[in-house]
């Protein structure tokens, strides 16, 4: 079984973001392997357990992808091909807290032993705002990046069907990257997790461009929905259309349906329908985050007739009197 992330931060399944970022600040602080000199193993264990819980539920589609399938599934996005899921604990820390935390003899990531200190408000890339002079047991040093740098990553689409969003699926493609100064062709497996939406990005670290005394920049990818001839999603349900005659509407029909599972669905209509009437089939839609589906949303369109012969009206006129 997975990690629970969120007994790992302390906090409730239905936490909000900024109870999130608070259990962050106050578990990574509690279980800094420099605030455990005596008990190293379980600090070291804790601080990459709390690192990586924030990093999955402070992302909506990643903590969507947990409620709903666990650990694994939010994970794929880094598990082949050179994919990275978790950012190095030390590095979320310093870009939570602020500042190049240099030390020495840290077995958490060379942090060292700090004193204490206060800094002024910082805005941090994590959303994380804090006041001023506020104290969090480290001493600060210059924020300014040292050693080469990776290159920007290399942006690209990654186009899926409905169906295969709704499996989860794995696309191999091949990037044109450079490094050091030559152009090169490499293919990466992209693992699509089930349930994934459009705009989601995964990402596939050192795998980008690469300069001549730097690392390895990245490749993201964005997902992009191919239009699907039958089924639209909105939210968690899925849209379709049924076209029925005047005959059926007055008589009864079944809709017929293949599910994104492969399944099929026959829903029968007993009942006199309308033009613009609509029905619900549970549990036929997109995948929820609670691992359940939503509903699949038939709209009706009837085709009249352009033109009845004079029988017909007659016919039409008995059955139905003012």
């Amino acid at each position: 079984m997975g990690r629970d992330f969120y007994a790992i931060l302390g906090v409730p399944r239905d936490a909000d973001q900024s109870s999130i970022k608070k259990a962050y600040r106050q578990q990574a602080m509690r279980w800094h392997p420099d605030k455990n000199p005596d008990n190293q193993e379980e600090a070291q264990k804790m601080f990459h357990d709390i690192s990586d819980a924030y990093q999955t539920l402070s992302d909506p589609e990643k903590r969507r992808l947990y409620d709903q399938f666990g650990e694994e599934a939010a994970s794929n996005q880094g598990s082949s091909g050179g994919f990275s899921h978790f950012v190095d604990p030390n590095d979320l820390f310093r870009a939570f807290f602020g500042g190049n935390f240099m030390g020495d003899n840290g077995p958490g990531g060379g942090f060292g032993s700090f004193p204490q200190f206060g800094f002024t408000g910082f805005n941090f890339p994590f959303g994380q705002d804090f006041d001023d002079e506020q104290d969090f047991g480290f001493r600060r040093f210059d924020r300014r990046p040292t050693g080469p740098r990776s290159p920007p990553p290399i942006e690209l689409s990654v186009s899926c069907t409905l169906e295969q969003l709704f499996t989860g699926c794995e696309k191999k493609l091949l990037v044109t990257r450079t490094v050091k100064g030559a152009q090169e062709q490499k293919e990466i497996v992209v693992k699509i997790p089930p349930g994934s939406k459009e705009g989601t990005k995964i990402v596939s670290t050192g795998t980008g461009d690469q300069n001549s005394n730097g690392p390895a920049g990245d490749v993201i990818f964005t997902i992009k929905e191919r239009s699907n001839p039958i089924y639209k999603r909105q939210g968690d349900d899925l849209v379709t259309t049924e076209k029925i005659s005047l005959k059926s509407a007055l008589s009864g029909f079944v809709i017929t349906r293949k599910d994104l599972d492969g399944t099929d669905i026959n829903f029968p209509v007993n009942k006199i329908v309308r033009p613009g009437d609509s029905f619900s089939i549970s549990d036929h839609g997109w995948i929820k985050s609670n691992g359940k589906r939503g509903d699949l949303v038939v709209k009706l369109e009837i085709d009249f007739p352009e033109e009845l012969p004079d029988e017909v009206k007659e016919i039409i006129k008995e059955l139905f009197p003012d």
